[in-house]
């Protein structure tokens, strides 16, 4: 998704830690919004890539993953696999 939507490498390292940082405090929703927002002005394989990023993250959300925000607040491992570990679905 930040190769596809900018540029510069500066803005690009800014919008995955923004990003990442969203995540993990459960803005999953608002970060799916800016990703299309962001998508309007693109065209092309910039726009595909962006919309195969938008749809790998629904398709999580709809199974119930990236609730970072509630694994912190029950102090489980967040990353490398480890929340879906703890995630019903995949035992």
């Amino acid at each position: 998704m930040r190769f596809a939507c900018f540029n510069d490498e500066k803005e690009r390292s800014a919008w995955f830690k923004s990003a990442r940082s969203d995540l993990k405090r459960g803005k999953i929703v608002s970060l799916l919004e800016e990703m299309k927002h962001q998508r309007k002005s693109k065209r092309g394989s910039r726009r595909k890539i962006m919309t195969n990023q938008i749809n790998y993250f629904n398709k999580r959300v709809s199974q119930g993953l990236f609730n970072y925000d509630k694994i912190a607040q029950l102090n489980l491992p967040i990353g490398s696999g480890e929340s879906r570990k703890s995630h019903p679905s995949s035992c």
